[in-house]
């Protein structure tokens, strides 16, 4: 069923019809998607590729689809179908095959974020997609929570001597994608986007990636550059 999404940026109506995605070893990906898109009087004059071209960024760009991903832009157009003209409206609507740009990362994938906040429950990471989280139980073994400096710290144990090591904020770490969570979230009012800025991180997300830093390698960037 069609349902609407919604991201930090916007919301986004469910596509006619996915196709499939292409996927690559990495994380993003190609989706093939045929949907319904409304050119306006205004752009009759403009070239037709590019009006859709522009209309379809507008739409998907920055907004999550339901158990695809976060769409990056259109890629490229496939078909571009005859336009109607429906009763009562002056816009023309084209059935258009299309391909865009999607971000999903793998399960087990390794990626670089920063950390943004730090909290009793979770650390909270960003990049260029920012609801990102670890929890607790998935830092190092030894890891502990200072309330001093709202911190994150890994004791590390080397020839009985300690080293503590800070997850500390604005800098980079790495971290690998241990769990991915779609939830169709309705489409919401100004208001009730202005409020959402102020849930938890885990609150009502469209596309909320876990990640773990419990294995070599992973953690704090400078950990592993020295």
């Amino acid at each position: 069923s069609h349902g609407a999404v919604e991201s930090h940026s916007g919301v986004c109506h469910l596509p006619s019809l996915v196709l499939h995605k292409i996927l690559d070893p990495d994380m993003f990906c190609v989706c093939e998607i045929r949907d319904v898109v409304r050119l306006k009087p205004k752009r009759f004059g403009l070239d037709r590729h590019e009006a859709l071209s522009f209309e379809i960024n507008k739409q998907f760009t920055n907004k999550v689809i339901h158990k695809v991903g976060l769409c990056i832009c259109l890629f490229d157009i496939l078909d571009i179908g005859d336009a109607e003209i429906h009763p009562s409206d002056g816009g023309a609507h084209f059935r258009v095959t299309f391909r865009l740009l999607i971000f999903r990362p793998f399960i087990g994938e390794v990626l670089q974020g920063t950390v943004r906040s730090c909290s009793r429950e979770i650390v909270s990471l960003g990049s260029f997609f920012d609801d990102i989280i670890i929890p607790p139980d998935k830092l190092r073994q030894g890891s502990f929570f200072d309330d001093n400096r709202q911190l994150w710290v890994w004791r590390y144990v080397d020839d009985q001597e300690e080293h503590d090591l800070e997850y500390n904020i604005d800098e980079d770490v790495y971290f690998m994608v241990d769990e991915e969570i779609f939830t169709d979230v309705p489409p919401r009012t100004r208001l009730e986007t202005k409020k959402q800025q102020d849930e938890p991180i885990t609150g009502r997300l469209p596309y909320l990636i876990k990640g773990k830093v419990d294995l070599d390698g992973l953690g704090m960037c400078e950990w592993w550059h020295l």
